[in-house]
């Protein structure tokens, strides 16, 4: 779970507040996504922190999960890339689910799981992605009849596909191996794997609350599901 950012775009609202633990309806990017891993019984879990790291302890601490639940402390940050292959590199994990801990997300991990665990053999990663209004604000990618990711375009505006990155990943562990000098997953690690990635569509919500319209966005997202 990436959750080292400060999250400056969101202004005085992170002043005092980590991005990861924003309030969104009656929870919190991270709680959330503490609770969907915590029911699926991993291995472990790991959580990485930086800006206000104490709270993200704090936070974890609180609560017993079912699952470990370990919060690496970075002193500097070494963007999704280079965390994602120093918390996981050193710790023996084959495979994993790599997710951006201050996304809002409404939805259930299991057919993302589950299409990792039925994938071709030459699939090393399973991402999910989600219909995008306006690829120019995000990742979109380009895939075959059989879910293959061929191409991948980055916040480009004559972008034809609106299939965009989700940024929730079960990678394998050749591709957390593979990282070296790279500091973004999404738009430097990703490309690298084009025909051994299968996008998988996500029946449910994510939310990237960088933004203060974002985040209003994803709280009122979060009070219509409340009141359904």
């Amino acid at each position: 779970m990436l959750a080292a950012g400060r999250g400056t775009r969101l202004g005085s609202i992170t002043a005092s507040c980590p991005k990861p633990l924003v309030p969104v309806g009656d929870s919190t990017p991270l709680g959330i996504w503490l609770t969907e891993l915590d029911r699926h019984g991993f291995d472990e879990i790991i959580v990485n922190a930086h800006y206000l790291a104490d709270q993200i302890v704090e936070f974890v601490e609180s609560r017993d999960w079912k699952s470990p639940v370990r919060v690496v402390r970075e002193d500097s940050l070494r963007g999704t890339a280079g965390s994602t292959r120093s918390l996981l590199e050193s710790s023996g994990i084959s495979d994993a689910v790599v997710i951006h801990a201050d996304n809002y997300f409404r939805g259930d991990l299991s057919p993302l799981l589950e299409a990792f665990a039925g994938r071709p053999q030459s699939v090393e990663i399973c991402m999910y992605t989600f219909e995008c209004d306006d690829p120019s604000d995000v990742g979109v990618v380009d895939v075959d009849s059989n879910g293959i990711v061929y191409r991948f375009s980055e916040k480009d505006t004559s972008a034809v596909s609106r299939e965009a990155n989700a940024a929730i990943f079960v990678v394998a562990r050749s591709v957390v191996l593979s990282i070296t000098d790279e500091a973004d997953f999404s738009a430097e690690v990703l490309p690298k794997f084009v025909g051994r990635i299968i996008a998988v569509p996500l029946d449910g919500v994510v939310v990237d609350i960088g933004t203060p319209g974002r985040l209003q966005h994803a709280r009122s997202i979060a009070e219509e599901g409340s009141a359904n």
